[in-house]
């Protein structure tokens, strides 16, 4: 027996023409008809997928070939379309839409004259019925179709308006802080430091201590102050006193006998140093 006869049933080997032609006809069948139908068979609003015709998806039209595609902006489509359907006057879609709108969703907006909305572009964003897009301000970010701006991260700043991306927010000095959605990094005020890049906040002295200035890095940069401020407020007042009683005792004259021994003797010191 050969390989043939063995591999096919022995009827095929007959003499019988029906018989061979009946086999023929089925293996064509089997053999040729996934690629009949992926050559274009399927009808339009249908797509050849794993040997089959499925109707076309929402928001896609198919026109009767192997593949789906997408509807373009100011067309629409339902379930088993061959073609997108245009949006009637005044109302407005995107790409793969199902259905038309009659306002421009947030991230995109309406140019004047155009069937369709436009995605904002990076650096700006929108809210919904939009004519224009609104740039970002210092201190945030965006990349397109947005529909808010990202702040920079705390410990970030970003002195620039329209950036499309979050590096453009540079990383804060020792000595200043930021906090979220800043536009510059700001220094540590008196009494606080901060030693580490990026910082969110500073830091404050330990007890009784303080900077003498804004900007510190260190904590070693904190002074015990506290108690010599007082003795600067107390040398202070004393000196308010002493110009206070000074300016009174010169409004003392020495004629005046009423007046109490230890006055008329500081005021006669007093007149006796002038002369």
């Amino acid at each position: 027996q050969s390989t043939w006869e063995y591999i096919f049933p022995e009827f095929i080997f007959s003499d019988n023409k029906f018989e061979m032609a009946s086999f023929m006809f089925a293996l064509f069948a089997l053999i040729f008809q996934p690629l009949l139908i992926f050559c274009g068979t399927c009808s339009p609003g249908q797509y050849y997928t794993h040997g089959n015709c499925l109707p076309c998806n929402q928001g896609m039209y198919c026109p009767g070939n192997d593949g789906s595609y997408l509807c373009p902006p100011g067309t629409y489509s339902e379930l088993g379309q061959g073609s997108c359907t245009k949006c009637s006057p005044g109302k407005f879609s995107e790409e793969g839409m199902t259905s038309c709108s009659s306002t421009c969703p947030p991230g995109t907006f309406l140019e004047k004259d155009t069937p369709s909305c436009s995605h904002c572009p990076a650096g700006s964003f929108s809210l919904s019925n939009a004519t224009s897009c609104i740039t970002c301000p210092a201190g945030t970010y965006s990349g397109p179709r947005a529909m808010h701006c990202q702040p920079c991260q705390p410990g970030k700043a970003n002195p620039d308006s329209g950036s499309t991306s979050d590096s453009s927010c540079y990383t804060c000095e020792p000595g200043t802080y930021a906090k979220g959605g800043s536009s510059e990094c700001k220094k540590c005020p008196i009494g606080t430091f901060s030693s580490h890049r990026g910082s969110r906040s500073c830091s404050k002295c330990p007890k009784e201590t303080l900077t003498i200035s804004t900007g510190s890095t260190s904590e070693d940069d904190c002074t015990a102050l506290a108690k010599k401020t007082d003795y600067i407020i107390s040398v202070v007042v004393n000196c308010i006193l002493v110009a206070l009683v000074v300016f009174m005792l010169s409004l003392i004259h020495i004629s005046e006998p009423t007046r109490p021994l230890y006055i008329s003797y500081a005021v006669f010191c007093l007149k006796k140093k002038k002369q």
